[in-house]
């Protein structure tokens, strides 16, 4: 089954509600941090962000909160403190751009290459409907084609995959070096570079263009749900308090670092 570095800092048998129980909270502000170097998240924002999970995208300013989120263009403790949310400000006044560029009809929207990220996040709400649809059929390489297709300039894999992770309302995982490594880490039985000196806990997510971006849902995101299956069985769609587990217990490793 595995192991992992308990509240003690010792090597333990994985045990799946102790794990969370160890890690979750220091993904929050204002708690200890377990883990150095974590930057920490409002629970205003999380919250925020499990509801559009919950019920899906409501419009085009829920896209933009799940990629600013993904992408870490929020500001955590001033959202926090507002209770609303205050981004970066390379990305200010962004939802009202999206809902001023909601109004273009679709079919321009699709014009070109590359959108900006109001317009990108238009697109995506107005397809999402038909992507869940498409989802349930044959999957969701398709869908990450068609996003890779206009998404705008700077967006990676890992962004993709978290909205497929939306749209499919948690049934496809968001998958990120963090997590991905935590959970290699657990499933192979290492705590310290000394456990495998020279191996890599994790293998980058192949770019959008490449080759491999052609097959990244049947190669990356199905083994890596069949792994979550194995360690935490049906719960880890049930909750997002495993996935900000994960990702704090990824910055425990060599080689990782903020997003």
């Amino acid at each position: 089954m595995g192991s992992y570095i308990d509240a003690s800092g010792r090597r333990a048998d994985f045990d799946a509600m102790s794990f969370v129980t160890t890690y979750e909270s220091t993904y929050f502000l204002n708690q200890p941090r377990t883990v150095r170097g974590i930057r920490q998240s409002s629970r205003y924002v999380e919250e925020e962000i499990e509801k559009v999970l919950t019920r899906g995208f409501s419009s085009c300013v829920d896209v933009v909160r799940v990629m600013a989120w993904k992408a870490g263009k929020i500001r955590h403790r001033c959202s926090e403190d507002s209770r609303s949310f205050v981004y970066c400000s390379d990305w200010n006044g962004i939802e009202e751009a999206a809902m001023k560029k909601g109004r273009v009809p679709s079919a321009s929207l699709r014009e070109g290459s590359a959108l900006d990220i109001p317009s990108f996040a238009v697109y995506v709400y107005q397809e999402v409907r038909t992507w869940a649809r498409e989802l349930q059929k044959a999957g969701g390489q398709g869908i990450l084609e068609k996003m890779e297709k206009v998404c705008p300039a700077g967006m990676g894999t890992t962004q993709m995959l978290s909205l497929l992770y939306f749209i499919s309302n948690g049934d496809y995982p968001i998958i990120d070096r963090f997590a991905g490594t935590a959970l290699n880490a657990i499933k192979r039985g290492v705590c310290s570079e000394d456990d495998a000196p020279g191996v890599s806990l994790w293998e980058s997510l192949p770019e959008k263009g490449s080759r491999g971006f052609k097959t990244v849902f049947q190669d990356r995101i199905l083994p890596y749900r069949e792994s979550l299956d194995d360690l935490f069985g049906n719960e880890w769609k049930a909750s997002r308090r495993i996935d900000r587990s994960l990702w704090v217990y990824g910055h425990r490793f060599p080689g990782t670092s903020c997003r």
